[in-house]
């Protein structure tokens, strides 16, 4: 009935699964078929795991066999890499659609003459989605969503493959970018407890993230607890200097001087 009122092009789908797909990419790879997670070993091949990550990564485009082996089997010859893809292709299908009987056209993958990619007409959640636009807003309670919908980074698992990798990158500095801003609002509003709780979240993603230090140290200068704001800062040198070989910015030890004359 959606597919008639919005004149959307049913891509000459011959049934429909009867649920929609929701997909959790941040800190965890999970796959709901409507209320009912896929199980892990229903993938039964790695690589078809992978296909359909590349397929939300890029989410509304199309793609070439020969593009979707060059970025999967980019080391095998033509035949071997399209055979592959067809297997991968056929279990993909079966774990999204396990109940599809034979012969009939799936529903969530589709095909459109040599070019494959999501079907436009599914309804199909990601929380990137989500993430990406309660991150724009700007009140308190739509950023602290977005920052609690990043359980960590994009697709941990594709960590070696270089198609997800700017993708990841460009999430995770939303990520901080977010976090530091409503870490920042707390502590104007006095929240020191909430703000601190969210700089030790965003250390423990980026361990070297000077602004949640600093704010850390402001978090504690307004305790009064200068052994705290000392502490901060040496831990914040200590691991710059061991993980990037470079001192604290002139920034951060400004600020650490004036709370601590």
């Amino acid at each position: 009935i959606r597919q008639l009122l919005l004149g959307i092009d049913p891509l000459s789908t011959d049934h429909h699964p009867g649920y929609s797909l929701a997909v959790r990419t941040l800190g965890q790879f999970e796959v709901w078929r409507g209320c009912e997670q896929a199980n892990p070993r229903e993938w039964q091949r790695e690589k078809a795991r992978q296909l359909f990550q590349f397929f939300i990564s890029n989410k509304g485009k199309w793609f070439t066999r020969e593009q979707l082996t060059d970025q999967l089997w980019p080391n095998l010859d033509l035949d071997a890499s399209n055979q592959n893809l067809k297997v991968a292709l056929n279990a993909l299908n079966r774990t999204l659609e396990p109940a599809r009987e034979p012969g009939q056209t799936p529903f969530f993958i589709a095909r459109q003459e040599s070019l494959y990619g999501l079907n436009p007409a599914a309804q199909i959640f990601v929380d990137i989605d989500d993430f990406l636009s309660l991150a724009a807003s700007d009140q308190d309670e739509e950023l602290d969503t977005a920052v609690q919908i990043y359980r960590g980074d994009y697709l941990p698992d594709t960590i070696t493959e270089n198609w997800a990798n700017e993708k990841r990158e460009h999430l995770r500095e939303i990520y901080l970018h977010t976090a530091n801003q409503l870490a920042d609002r707390h502590l104007q509003e006095g929240k020191c407890d909430e703000a601190m709780r969210i700089c030790h979240e965003i250390l423990a993603v980026d361990p070297c993230n000077e602004p949640a230090y600093r704010l850390l140290m402001r978090c504690h200068a307004a305790r009064g607890n200068q052994a705290a704001v000392h502490a901060v800062y040496q831990r914040c040198a200590n691991l710059l200097k061991e993980d990037l070989d470079v001192p604290p910015s002139s920034e951060t030890s400004n600020l650490y001087r004036q709370l601590t004359e």
